[in-house]
């Protein structure tokens, strides 16, 4: 997965993850001398094709089982949120790890059940990052608050508690609307969900298994300020990208409406 810093004057940098819990993180570097017809590329190995001007720098490993109760993980998933590492594994923990620190608090966010569970995903609230939501392997997807262990609330990803057998694959949040994300599911069917209309039933449910729908993303959003449509992107098994401009009403709130609904998500998550 790739992780961009905040700072654009500073250089971009990719964590990649192996399957056994090993972390890269690397920078991404531009050459000085790179696009120059000079000496020095048969004599200083750049790493980079003899055209090329950006190269991947290796900084760090980080081993994910050193913070781990078990030692038999299987990382699922990763995703980076500032100087933060969270790691899904198939043992249903997510592990947290960080980029300058040796230790993390809390070092590991529990599933909270019996069940044997893995973590599919992992996705931050663009608005407050003290909250994530997590999606597992019998379809449930868990909002964890960063600083506490167990999770806040458990619900049916895939609006349907009694299919266990059906699990999330894939949670976008809103960029435009702070209680709404889509939810993709392992029998490609795609769930509205708005935390700050319900937490019980998605707003919508839609079957994409005549499109054979194996992922989703969202546009980037850049400025709140700035007058952007929303699109869905949705990447099917034969290979083929759609894009869907997502309906107005989904879509950018005036800030009176944003203001009004950060009101109620905050209210929903303090009496969690």
């Amino acid at each position: 997965m790739v992780h961009e810093n905040e700072n654009n004057s500073e250089p971009n940098q990719i964590f990649s993850l192996e399957q056994g819990g090993l972390i890269h993180m690397w920078t991404i570097f531009r050459s000085a001398i790179c696009g120059q017809k000079s000496k020095h590329y048969t004599t200083v190995d750049l790493g980079q094709s003899y055209w090329g001007d950006v190269r991947l720098i290796l900084v760090k490993r980080l081993r994910v089982n050193s913070a781990s109760r078990s030692l038999d993980l299987e990382c699922t998933c990763m995703t980076v949120f500032n100087q933060d590492i969270f790691v899904g594994t198939s043992k249903g923990v997510v592990q947290h790890l960080s980029s300058t620190s040796s230790t993390s608090i809390p070092n590991s966010y529990l599933s909270n059940t019996e069940e044997l569970l893995s973590v599919k995903c992992i996705e931050h609230c663009p608005y407050d990052k003290e909250y994530f939501l997590v999606g597992f392997s019998n379809g449930q997807i868990k909002m964890y608050n960063r600083k506490r262990e167990k999770p806040l609330i458990s619900f049916a990803g895939t609006g349907n508690p009694n299919d266990p057998a059906v699990d999330v694959r894939y949670i976008c949040w809103s960029k435009h609307r702070l209680g709404l994300f889509f939810v993709l599911d392992s029998d490609a069917r795609l769930h509205l969900w708005d935390l700050c209309k319900s937490d019980m039933y998605p707003l919508y449910s839609i079957s994409l298994q005549f499109a054979k729908v194996t992922n989703l993303d969202l546009s980037p959003y850049f400025d709140r300020n700035a007058v952007q449509s929303s699109f869905l992107v949705l990447g099917t098994s034969s290979g083929h990208v759609e894009v869907h401009r997502i309906r107005k009403e989904l879509g950018k709130q005036s800030d009176a409406e944003f203001k009004k609904d950060r009101n109620k998500f905050m209210k929903y998550v303090s009496i969690l």
